[in-house]
């Protein structure tokens, strides 16, 4: 079996399944999946006391390495740029612990690799293939920074990239999400695929979190398809899980609501936790995300 690494951050936790240190370019494919999930923090998930049920995710905690003495920021723009690159926020352009607003001009540098740009680009040239060559891949919320087509995915390490530019969209519509807190409803799509708008996604009402999947199936026929081309090179595969749960605006999953109210009414008679239409959709994209 090939090894798939599971790189796992949450707010206040990593989660590593990452013996590619130990022989990182000999032997059998090393593909890696990273997953950024965003505002859900230690204690959200099951295994470290949360109130609703994560069984993956706990699965990981119980089969990988914990690091549980690591801290980061506390919003999400100048924690992601430190992840994707390996650098201090306030060596790329970061004055104060705030993401770049939608109105604002500003973007991780040009100049600054990714973990993808160095997987990709930085190991092309390798006539030994004793180096590994990565096929590298992105979907969900970028939030380093648009400010010109250098700052966009593509330009920063990822072959295909699939999903949003800003903080936050409304998981059916794509809109960003200032025209739900604001009182406003202006069309602000935000939803793209390889730098263009990807309008099937804007025109239909699937939540962007199983878009995400089927994205990721027809990433890996595309990587399998690469490797065929190829059967002379072993290709590895980096994935880039950029979620936006739990991060709002939180629209409803039907498919979990059953489940949720179940735990929430026994959460409410046995201990006394209020019962709230927003405790409800925590529930339902917790799961979803799990």
């Amino acid at each position: 079996m090939i090894p798939v690494y599971t790189i796992l951050s949450l707010t206040f936790i990593y989660i590593f399944n990452f013996s590619l240190l130990l022989g990182a370019f000999q032997g059998a494919p090393k593909h890696i999946v990273y997953a950024l999930l965003d505002d859900l923090g230690w204690s959200d998930v099951g295994i470290t006391g949360g109130q609703f049920p994560t069984p993956f995710i706990d699965s990981l905690y119980n089969s990988g390495i914990v690091l549980d003495r690591h801290y980061i920021h506390y919003l999400c723009s100048p924690s992601r740029a430190q992840f994707l690159t390996g650098r201090r926020c306030f060596n790329m352009g970061y004055g104060k612990m705030q993401p770049w607003g939608y109105t604002q001009i500003g973007a991780v540098p040009v100049g600054q690799p990714t973990i993808a740009n160095w997987f990709r680009d930085f190991v092309a040239d390798n006539p030994g293939k004793d180096i590994p060559k990565y096929e590298t891949y992105g979907v969900g919320k970028w939030h380093i920074g648009y400010a010109s087509d250098f700052n966009t995915p593509q330009y920063k390490g990822f072959d295909r990239y699939y999903g949003f530019y800003q903080s936050g969209i409304n998981y059916v519509d794509k809109t960003h999400f200032k025209g739900d807190y604001w009182g406003q409803h202006p069309n602000q799509f935000d939803f793209f695929e390889d730098e263009t708008p990807s309008y099937p996604a804007l025109n239909v009402t699937t939540n962007t979190m199983d878009l995400y999947l089927t994205k990721i199936d027809e990433y890996l026929a595309d990587f399998n398809t690469r490797q065929s081309n190829t059967p002379d090179e072993t290709l590895n595969m980096y994935l880039y899980l950029g979620v936006q749960t739990l991060h709002g605006p939180l629209t409803r999953v039907y498919s979990k609501t059953t489940q949720c109210k179940a735990i929430l009414d026994k959460q409410e008679a046995d201990f006394g936790i209020p019962y709230t239409n927003s405790r409800l959709r925590v529930c339902e994209y917790t799961l979803m995300t799990d």
